[in-house]
């Protein structure tokens, strides 16, 4: 019998909508010894200084670190009213900000050790709530449960579970495919309340950052959601009752589940539209337009070969109608299309205009299969249209692998690197066919643009003890969604670095094709997908294409408006070591990274890659960590730390002065003062080499001091003197970057074809702030045009232009044009 005390409680709680099992279940758990931690987590949140970010992940880990030495022990439960009642309020409440149009922002935190079961459903047992243990994964067992509340989405789906005894428990989902961007009433319908699913070796996760452990589920692959006549459900009597309350009814034909495909499909809900018609398949494998119609909702939904077997099916059934054949031929041809088997999707599109000769959509498509083709054989581009288009994020080109191979170089973390086959110079650039190194496709992208901001995720990275963006955030699971619905790509991502405590990665790629079952339905994918794995590729791999300018300067020189840069994972790309100042460059035209060389390549000789630039040698180690986490030990590098600590630590210091910002204040005595002291800060040598050195601090500094004079030449001062100088500085700006300066020759009749295409540059190498120089030869034009002299001028325009065979603007694609010879002149102060 209940106290006084008791009974008032109850009361209390009754008006709360509480059970009295509830309550009595919160004082029995009361009674049980809670285990010994020393403290809770530390509490993540944005807004947090870098430092304070970093400090607070060290706590956690060793948080997380003191949690794995406990035992697995019981959880405390929650009641199960209480629980139901708060996960309608959440729903509510997300419901009705989604409708009022607020910009949400959720974060997660991931790079913890997670766990993806590899063990298949049949080899496992089931296993009860009330035998689950936190901090535990129970491996060999599976979880049956379902839904008895709508689910919430945040950076995760949260639901509210029960199994057949009817213990309740918070279940997490990450990773799952079309989730990103969904709606309330989207979740409603992909995780109905009364949706069955099994969790394959499920984890009880306790809590680091709210108040009650979780079963978190972070791979799609460890979960499977059942239809209606699944043999896991057979015999299955759930305690609480067969239908939890407000759970929808199922279809009970082949054609009901055709008709709400369709509706899904009319509503652009693919995914959906997929499930509905792979549970009518289930009632009627012999419904072939099931096939025909899942093929198409597969084609919008980006998983390839699936289209592809389900177009191949329909064309092998006997007596189907010609209407139908047709179009599962040009469902297939698309789906050959994206898989890039361009031979193969030309075939289908050319039998397909067999049977519709008035089509021009067919034509197009053909068209586009004999150019990817040609694309991927040659390597040869419309680069003008592709510049045109610059700044779409889907470009539709192939991807091209030019003289280059990977192998084995036990020098490095991932033991191995990309060498060139064959000897590859820098003024080879423009040839159609050999000048052109890769072209790639990211395997998957996140542009900040292309994200939407209806919501923003950030994600706190304990690999990196870092804040990761929105695009950052999401790319993982952009990553994991294209794996599931194509998981015979999974080796290609799989074969990537995945960090220093990972497993070596094989030192050839791509890997040897293994065997994949491929998407068995939309509930169900042929593979098991690791998603930590995943995370830490996405950590250790991914790229920024930045539209713009590909080399990041973290420095404060250049500065971005955006804080949220975009994120992709591009595969063969990702196997290129780093070197500060590197043999090879990329950048990237939409989503489309071209890497080309940046100077002479030996046939043999290992071709690297910028990760990241700084003129800053401490900031380009911090960037590095992640990657080498020893330091950069690069032959730039060397030279730099040759410089000893006083002349390093007195050029950290002159970096700040060199921002933007603070030269647009300075006096023109203080900027030449400034040149003064970080050219001092580079030590004198005797070497012969020292010459060509690149001093990239002194470059910007000389090209600060030209900007400086070219603007008091516009504002009247000294017209002549500082137009001159000007000049004079950025061609020193040039020198300091590794470029060859060349002394204009005379013309006379016998030298003047020679003369007429006279480089002002050497062509041995293109630097690695080549941005920035392309301006500086734009700008010394203008000084020639404004001191009448337009023969002076006509070399650096060409220089600068994309119409010769070596120009810095040619190799990475830099928009400039004469025209903006003269902005630099007229008003553009801001720019120059």
């Amino acid at each position: 019998m209940a106290s006084f005390g008791e009974e008032h409680l109850l009361s209390m709680m009754a008006s709360l909508g509480m059970s009295p099992e509830d309550f009595f279940a919160a004082m029995s758990q009361k009674q049980q010894p809670a285990p010994q931690i020393l403290r809770g987590p530390p509490q993540i949140s944005m807004g947090l200084p870098p430092d304070e970010v970093r400090r607070r992940s060290e706590e956690l880990e060793r948080w997380m670190a003191h949690q794995r030495q406990l035992p697995p022990a019981k959880p405390d439960r929650v009641g199960r009213q209480m629980l139901v009642q708060s996960q309608y309020a959440s729903h509510d409440s997300f419901k009705e900000k989604a409708g009022n149009g607020e910009v949400q922002i959720r974060m997660t935190i991931g790079g913890f050790e997670g766990h993806s079961s590899k063990n298949p459903l049949k080899d496992l047992s089931p296993i009860p709530l009330e035998e689950m243990l936190v901090r535990k994964v129970h491996v060999g067992r599976y979880l049956l449960c379902r839904t008895i509340a709508p689910c919430v989405r945040t950076v995760g789906i949260q639901a509210i579970v029960e199994d057949q005894a009817g213990t309740t428990q918070i279940l997490a989902i990450y990773n799952y495919p079309t989730c990103e961007g969904s709606t309330p009433d989207y979740v409603d319908e992909l995780i109905p309340i009364g949706c069955p699913m099994i969790i394959r070796e499920p984890y009880f996760r306790p809590a680091t950052q709210g108040p009650h452990p979780i079963i978190r589920v972070d791979s799609p692959s460890d979960i499977v959601f059942l239809e209606p006549s699944s043999p896991y459900l057979r015999g299955v009597e759930w305690r609480s009752g067969y239908h939890p309350p407000s759970s929808p009814s199922m279809q009970r034909s082949p054609e009901g589940w055709k008709s709400l495909g369709n509706t899904y499909f009319q509503s652009g809900k693919w995914f959906l539209a997929a499930r509905a018609y792979s549970r009518g398949l289930i009632m009627d494998p012999m419904v072939f337009l099931l096939y025909l119609n899942r093929a198409e909702a597969y084609l919008r939904l980006g998983y390839y070969s699936a289209a592809m077997a389900d177009a191949e099916h329909v064309l092998s059934v006997p007596n189907v109608p010609q209407v139908s054949r047709d179009k599962a031929t040009f469902r297939l041809g698309r789906a050959l299309y994206f898989m890039k088997d361009y031979l193969g999707a030309e075939e289908r599109f050319k039998a397909w205009l067999s049977t519709h000769p008035d089509e021009a959509d067919g034509l197009g498509w053909i068209a586009r299969s004999q150019s990817r083709y040609r694309e991927s054989q040659k390597g040869e581009y419309d680069w003008v249209e592709l510049f045109e288009q610059h700044k779409k994020t889907d470009l539709d080109v192939a991807e091209y692998t030019g003289p280059v191979e990977v192998k084995a170089l036990s020098s490095y973390g991932g033991g191995r690197g990309v060498v060139a086959s064959r000897e590859v110079k820098v003024g080879e650039l423009l040839r159609v066919t050999t000048w052109l190194q890769v072209v790639a496709k990211p395997f998957a992208a996140a542009f900040p643009d292309s994200t939407g901001r209806k919501e923003l995720f950030v994600s706190l990275n304990m690999r990196t003890k870092f804040m990761e963006t929105h695009s950052q955030t999401v790319l993982v699971s952009r990553v994991i969604e294209k794996i599931y619905g194509n998981p015979e790509l999974y080796p290609q991502v799989r074969g990537l670095y995945a960090g220093p405590n990972a497993e070596i990665p094989p030192s050839s790629y791509p890997p040897e094709n293994s065997p994949a079952l491929g998407l068995l339905s939309p509930d169900s994918v042929g593979v098991d997908i690791d998603a930590d794995l995943i995370q830490a590729i996405c950590t250790y791999n991914s790229f920024s294409p930045n539209l713009e300018m590909p080399i990041q300067k973290s420095d404060g020189i250049t500065k971005r408006k955006d804080s949220d840069t975009p994120s992709a994972l591009y595969l063969f790309p990702s196997l290129f070591n780093h070197a500060c100042v590197s043999n090879a460059g990329w950048h990237c035209i939409g989503d489309v990274m071209v890497i080309r060389a940046m100077t002479n390549i030996e046939a043999g000789e290992e071709i690297t890659l910028p990760y990241c630039w700084s003129v800053s040698l401490s900031k380009r180690q911090e960037r590095l960590k992640k990657h080498l986490p020893r330091g950069c030990n690069c032959s730039f590098c060397q030279q730099e730390r040759s410089d000893g600590a006083a002349n390093l630590a007195e050029r950290e210091t002159l970096v700040e002065s060199l921002r933007h910002d603070t030269v647009a204040r300075m006096s023109l005595a203080r900027c030449r003062t400034l040149a003064v002291e970080v050219a001092a800060a580079y030590p004198a040598s005797h070497d012969s080499r020292s010459q060509r050195r690149i001093k990239p601090l002194l470059a910007e500094a000389h090209a600060a001091m030209g900007r400086k004079l070219f603007l008091a030449a516009r504002d009247g001062q000294n017209l002549e003197r500082n137009l001159m100088a000007s000049v004079d500085e950025f061609m020193k700006a040039l020198e300091a970057s590794g470029i060859t300066v060349n002394v204009p020759q005379r013309k006379t009749k016998k030298n003047r074809k020679e003369v007429k295409s006279y480089l002002p540059i050497g062509t041995d190498r293109v630097p690695m702030d080549y941005d920035s120089r392309i301006m500086e030869m734009f700008m010394t034009a203008a000084c020639f045009v404004v001191l009448g002299e337009g023969e002076r001028a006509i070399p650096w325009l060409r220089a600068g232009s994309r119409r010769e065979p070596f120009t810095l603007s040619r190799c990475f694609f830099i928009d400039t044009s004469p025209q903006s010879v003269m902005r630099c002149w007229v008003g553009e102060r801001r720019s120059s």
